[in-house]
């Protein structure tokens, strides 16, 4: 959000506030130590077009069209808030459904899932439980491997291939990183959104990412993070682009993810790590995507452009 400027009084911050919503603008009044009320808008592309309202607001606050545009924005903020209450009624989350339980049902199945697979395949993929688990099976022959690249177990019916590798990691850092973010992350998406469309989602970021890592660079891999990137990515997207949505990610929650995004494409020779990159890439991409999508889709839904 940035600050543009201020008005002198409550009513007149609400007045305007209203109009600005009538525009589609999202925006935020406060009051501030000296008295006036300070105007913020929550979107950097509705800046100008904001500095523009309030500069006329400013010079003539009494001209009809502000009142009768006010009136058609707090039409459009009880409607949303009357879906917002009819949603929360309708909604179970993990909070009404099992009291005290601090997670989400999704969320701690694939944490729990994710543990068991890797204690039982002991950090490794080369033993008979992974290689059920990998996208096709793998002979290994010294320093090299031999697989076929037409996914013939997937093609019989082995469908759980295009996910299960999300569950295989390689060790107890690898895991445990994995495990703290998808439980932040993904308690916070199922919280929103339900557990079926987490669900849904893990499906719809896990399956192309496990594929194109495959198509580059084999089968021999594994792990949450492609998953956790998606996650990452489409709650920076979705409040950047729909600044009413309720999950605002820290600034450096993201740069930190960021920035080990950028190490992890460093020679293997550099960091001492075996990095499947194309599975954080196309994680990344999807969850943005939808992100985005999802995003202008509530955006154009909320205020009708």
């Amino acid at each position: 959000m940035r600050k543009i400027g201020s008005v002198s009084d409550r009513a007149q911050g609400e007045l305007l506030g209203a109009y600005l919503v009538s525009k589609g603008i999202p925006n935020r009044f406060e009051p501030s130590e000296g008295g006036p009320w300070v105007l913020w808008i929550c979107a950097d592309e509705d800046l100008a077009a904001g500095r523009v309202i309030l500069d006329e607001f400013s010079a003539n606050p009494e001209d009809s069209k502000f009142t009768v545009g006010a009136a058609q924005g707090q039409r459009s903020l009880q409607e949303e808030d009357a879906k917002d209450q009819r949603f929360r009624r309708n909604y179970y989350d993990h909070k009404r459904l099992f009291k005290g339980f601090r997670f989400g049902l999704v969320t701690v199945f694939l944490i729990g899932l994710s543990i068991v697979v890797t204690l039982l395949t002991n950090f490794d993929l080369k033993n008979a439980m992974a290689d059920e688990l990998l996208l096709t099976s793998v002979e290994y022959r010294d320093s090299w491997i031999v697989y076929d690249r037409t996914l013939p177990e997937v093609s019989s019916g082995e469908v759980w291939r295009l996910v299960t590798p999300i569950l295989l990691h390689l060790g107890v850092i690898h895991l445990l990183f994995n495990m703290m973010w998808l439980y932040e992350l993904g308690n916070m998406i199922e919280r929103r959104h339900g557990s079926l469309l987490l669900l849904a989602f893990v499906f719809l970021i896990a399956i192309p990412s496990n594929v194109l890592q495959f198509v580059f660079s084999g089968p021999t891999f594994g792990g949450m993070s492609g998953v956790v990137y998606g996650l990452l990515a489409y709650l920076w997207i979705r409040a950047k682009t729909d600044p009413f949505y309720e999950i605002h990610l820290r600034r450096n929650t993201v740069v930190m993810m960021g920035i080990w995004f950028v190490v992890c494409l460093l020679p293997s020779s550099l960091t001492q790590m075996h990095v499947a990159n194309i599975v954080h890439a196309v994680g990344v991409l999807v969850g943005a995507g939808v992100g985005y999508l999802t995003g202008m889709l509530a955006k154009r839904k909320r205020f009708g452009d």
